[in-house]
């Protein structure tokens, strides 16, 4: 942490020796505490001859006021950090000034970017370009700024905030409460709306919690510095803060908490399990509640090895990500395993780690780990439940290819056999020269017109209909007539917003089969003369329908069967839902909407 802070304080140094605008820091009594160089340049005062002087004592006359409230203003709202005077140059000629001003309530200090204005048409390109440096340091120290309106409900963030929170700038313009806390870490969201309402009544707030970066799924610590503001009635109208990725410097706290009585009492009394193990992967130390968790106590694991205990078939992959801990190549994502329990059972664990060896009241590798079972077995009886309906929409399908079958011979038995016998018993009479021979053959070219009709009917039932070569209503009116050239039902259709359209091919065969397969229910059970098929396609939704006018069925007290159970899965992968309206001696109606339907 230490060589970190010196690295931020290095670069942020060189900001302000190469900067041609003077960079200060002005304490709250409005004290210059440190100036750049180019104070020297361009107001002709030195560093060490402004360090100490209060920043009113250069000030014109006319803007010590103005001046004085401006401070006062940004202490109050974060929002205001920028604001224009004139000072004294050293030589006794005026300069105007913009400055750029954030105020750290915690260090009580205003770290200030000043350039001279002289030239009024280049103000706000000043003005940009000393943001650009404010921005370029807060992304040196890993900060940002962000301010909520509670009256419009609006979130500004500052770009160095998206670079924390780990946020898509692009792709998130405007961020909203709600998206801020969807990345709070689920163990501190309370904590963070306790501190809101805290805030409410003091005024302000600074806490620090864990959140998830959505960009690399990291989890980070962050600092917040929060202030409400209020309007001219008391009333709370905005919060305003800035926020800090503190991650590095909280978990050097934790580590150094390891060693200390606090953090000691906490692992006694916490729900996970936490270790140190030597660079072998030996316990050097185990908290306890290892008993609670796992039934040892922690002198039963000291030196043991860790391997030993999990199970034969994780120890290749924790190996592996044990030597990424040590290699300092982990990424902090916890790794599930399972750990052998005092009674035998095994026990899954949610692991990370961070290697601390070099930490000499620590001295090895620190595991925090939690125990996951219940919800592994929650997982894996989810897994159980999706493989069951697998296996039995698999079952149904092979039910149905069976039944499809049995069907199939048995209408080649009672149709297609018996119009060939007859045709057969016909054409041996015209042989035997009984009967009036032009009677008996068009007898016979009746029964096999008959014949060839059952057998382009069974074949349509059974063939995909040509989805590349034909649209999705021109292959439900040949299924349609197929079936009325048979003679077993009147089918009628009334199709409207399908003209002419090329659907998706995996859409064209869900609705095919789902009416298909109803008409077939129909042929078989419902004892209907009548069957009317609608479709209508609309912006809003395809909607399929087809009503009979058999005897219909309590749907409540049928099973489902086969046909039914496809037509169900077909509709639901297609992302629709069907429903069936049938009770005795009242017909039946199936329905099932869909999303818009899209063409190819």
């Amino acid at each position: 942490m230490y060589s970190a802070e010196v690295d931020v304080k290095a670069n942020l140094q060189k900001i302000l020796d190469s900067s041609l605008d003077v960079i200060c820091t002005i304490d709250a009594a409005t004290k210059f505490v440190t100036v750049s160089g180019a104070a020297k340049k361009v107001w002709g005062y030195g560093p060490d001859e402004l360090v100490g002087c209060s920043l009113l004592s250069i000030v014109a006359d006319e803007d010590y006021e103005c001046t004085l409230n401006s401070i006062k203003q940004i202490k109050k709202d974060f929002s205001k950090n920028t604001c224009e005077n004139r000072i004294y140059k050293k030589d006794g000629s005026i300069a105007c000034i913009a400055w750029t001003v954030h105020w750290d309530s915690e260090d009580q200090l205003m770290y200030c970017v000043a350039r001279s204005t002289d030239n009024k048409r280049k103000v706000e390109d000043l003005l940009v370009e000393s943001e650009e440096q404010l921005r370029f340091a807060q992304k040196l120290a890993r900060m940002g700024s962000w301010h909520i309106d509670l009256i419009t409900n609006k979130v500004k963030w500052s770009e160095g905030l998206y670079e924390v929170y780990g946020v898509d700038k692009e792709k998130c313009q405007n961020p909203t409460p709600e998206l801020f806390i969807s990345l709070i870490h689920l163990d501190d969201l309370t904590m963070c709306l306790d501190e809101v309402e805290k805030m409410k009544k003091a005024g302000k707030s600074d806490h620090t919690h864990r959140l998830i970066r959505p960009i690399d799924g990291k989890i980070i610590y962050v600092r917040h510095l929060s202030h409400e503001i209020r309007n001219e009635h008391g009333e709370m109208v905005a919060f305003t803060g800035i926020t800090q990725d503190v991650t590095e410097q909280k978990e050097t706290e934790i580590n150094l908490l390891l060693s200390e009585q606090k953090f000691k009492s906490m692992v006694q009394n916490g729900s996970d399990i936490i270790t140190i193990l030597d660079q072998q992967g030996n316990f050097k130390y185990v908290s306890p509640t290892s008993l609670r968790i796992a039934g040892y106590e922690p002198k039963e694991l000291v030196g043991r090895n860790v391997f030993q205990m999990m199970h034969p078939d994780d120890v290749p992959h924790m190996i592996e990500k044990f030597a990424e801990v040590v290699e300092n190549r982990n990424d902090h994502i916890p790794t599930e395993h399972r750990f052998m329990a005092k009674n035998g059972d095994w026990i899954w664990l949610e692991s990370h780690g961070i290697d601390l060896t070099s930490e000499s009241n620590i001295g090895g590798i620190v595991i925090n780990a939690r125990n996951v079972t219940e919800r592994k077995k929650l997982q894996e009886a989810l897994a159980q439940a999706q493989k069951k309906r697998q296996r039995a929409i698999t079952s149904a399908v092979i039910k149905a290819q069976e039944s499809e079958r049995s069907q199939l011979g048995q209408e080649l038995h009672d149709n297609v056999n018996q119009v060939l016998t007859t045709v057969k018993l016909y054409n041996e009479m015209l042989f035997d020269g009984i009967g009036d021979p032009k009677d008996i053959l068009q007898k016979s070219i009746h029964h096999l017109q008959s014949c060839i009709n059952e057998i382009r009917s069974i074949s349509k039932r059974l063939s995909a209909p040509t989805l590349g070569k034909i649209t999705l209503e021109e292959s439900i009116n040949e299924l349609i007539e197929s079936i009325n050239l048979t003679r077993r039902l009147q089918i009628t259709s009334a199709i409207t917003g399908l003209e002419r359209k090329m659907v998706q091919q995996d859409f064209h065969l869900t609705v095919y089969r789902i009416i298909q397969e109803q008409l077939n229910n129909i042929i078989k059970h419902a004892e209907a003369g009548n069957v009317s098929v609608i479709i209508e396609n609309t912006p809003q939704e395809f909607f399929l329908q087809i009503e009979d006018d058999g005897k219909g069925f309590d749907v409540k007290a049928r099973r489902k069967g086969i046909g039914i159970t496809n037509m169900e899965t077909r509709t639901e992968n297609m992302h629709g839902k069907m429903e069936i309206i049938s009770s005795p001696g009242k017909s039946c109606k199936l329905i099932a909407r869909f999303p818009p339907v899209q063409e190819k």
